[in-house]
C-alpha cells in the first residue's frame, strides 16, 4: 500500500496491521501529517506486525496510546516487521509506559536516516513502568529487537513520575552522528539494563536532566557499550553523574577508536554492604592498544582499569 497525505483524528491508527502472514503487508508513506489518534493498545497511529514499513517526509505528532503494557505512543512495530524511516519527525506523542514515540519488539528491525524526536513524554502513572524511554528497544528470553539511527536528534522530550527521557535499549542500538540533547525528566535520557547493547559513533548525549535519578545522560547496568569516533557524554545533569554504571559492566573502544575531542563523565555505583563500603568495577577495553582512560572523567578513577585487546 503507498498512503499520501494528512490523517487526522480517528481513533484507531492509520496502519494497524496484525496476525497476517510474515511479510504480507508493505505499506509505503511519504509527505504529510499523522496526527491526533488515541488508542487503548500498542502503537497510537502506527502498528506493524510481520510486515514492512516505509516513510519519507512524514511529521507523526500528537498521538496518543493508553496501553500500560505495551507503550508506543507514535509507532509499534513487531514480530519479525522491518521499518525504514527517513526524514521524518516524531513529535508531541505521549505514553504512560514505554516509547512515546517508537517502540521496537520481537525481533523487528528498525532504520532511522535523518530523524527528530522532539517533545515527546512518558506520563507513567502512579510511579509505574521506571524503563519509560521516547525510544524503546525490547528484548525478551527469545527475542531481540534491532534498531539503527544515522544523523538523527532526540531532543526535548520528557518523562513524568517514572521513565527515561530519550531511550531505553534491552535490544540492540546503533546510533551513528546522533544527537541526544536538553531532554528532561524523571530520569536521565539513556538507559541501557541488563544484557542490553548500545553501540555509538561520533554522537553527543549533552545537556539532559535528571530530576532525580543517578545519571543524566545514560544509566548502565550489567549491559555493553561500544564507542567509535567522536564521542562527548557531558554537561548532563543528575543527582550523580553523565554516565553511571553499575553491576558487571564493561566499555569497548572499537573501530578505529575515539577521535580527539571526545569526553565521557563516569559515575561507578556506589553502595554499603553491613560496614563495608563497595563501588562498582567496570573495564574500559582499548581494541588498538591506545590507553584512552584521558578521554574518561570520573570522580572514582580506581573503581576501573583498562585493558588492551589487539586482536580486535
Amino acid at each position: 500500500s503507498i498512503l499520501y497525505g494528512m490523517f487526522l483524528l480517528t481513533a484507531k491508527p492509520v496502519i494497524y496491521a496484525a496476525n497476517v502472514s510474515e511479510g504480507d503487508i508493505e505499506y509505503n508513506i511519504t509527505g504529510g501529517v499523522i496526527a491526533g489518534f488515541d488508542y487503548s493498545s500498542e502503537g497510537g497511529s502506527i502498528y506493524v506486525s510481520k510486515g514492512k514499513l516505509y516513510t519519507y517526509g512524514v511529521n507523526i505528532c500528537g498521538n496518543k496510546t493508553s496501553s500500560n503494557d505495551y507503550g508506543g505512543g507514535a509507532v509499534y512495530i513487531s514480530t519479525n516487521s522491518t521499518a525504514e524511516l527517513n526524514n521524518t519527525t516524531i513529535s508531541g506523542n505521549v505514553s504512560p509506559s514505554i516509547g512515546s514515540g517508537l517502540v521496537a519488539a520481537n525481533n523487528a528491525m528498525v532504520t532511522m536516516n535523518k530523524c527528530t524526536f522532539n517533545n515527546n513524554l512518558i506520563n507513567a502513572p502512579n510511579n509505574k513502568y521506571p524503563d519509560g524511554g521516547c525510544v524503546s528497544v525490547n528484548k525478551n528470553s527469545t527475542n531481540t529487537a534491532t534498531l539503527t539511527m544515522k544523523n538523527c536528534v532526540l531532543e526535548n522530550n520528557s518523562s513524568i513520575n517514572r521513565g527515561y527521557t530519550a531511550m531505553t535499549v534491552n535490544g540492540i542500538a546503533n546510533l551513528e552522528d546522533c544527537e541526544i540533547i536538553n531532554n528532561k525528566g524523571f530520569n536521565g535520557a539513556i538507559f541501557v539494563p541488563y544484557q542490553g547493547q548500545l553501540n555509538l559513533k561520533n554522537t553527543t548525549i549533552k545537556n539532559n536532566i535528571s530530576n532525580v535519578g543517578s545519571a543524566g545522560g545514560m544509566y548502565c547496568r550489567s549491559s555493553t557499550i561500544n564507542l567509535s569516533g567522536r564521542i562527548v557524554i557531558a554537561d548532563n545533569t543528575s543527582s550523580e553523574s553523565n554516565v553511571y554504571v553499575e553491576g558487571d559492566f564493561k566499555i569497548n573502544i572499537v573501530g578505529d577508536g575515539l577521535e580527539e575531542g571526545s569526553l565521557i563523565g563516569i559515575f561507578p555505583h556506589y553502595f554499603t554492604y553491613g560496614q563495608v563500603a563497595n563501588h562498582t568495577n567496570f573495564v574500559l577495553v582499548s581494541q588498538n592498544d591506545v590507553d584512552y582512560s584521558s578521554c574518561f572523567i570520573s570522580d572514582r578513577p580506581e573503581s576501573y582499569h583498562v585493558e588492551y585487546n589487539s586482536d580486535g
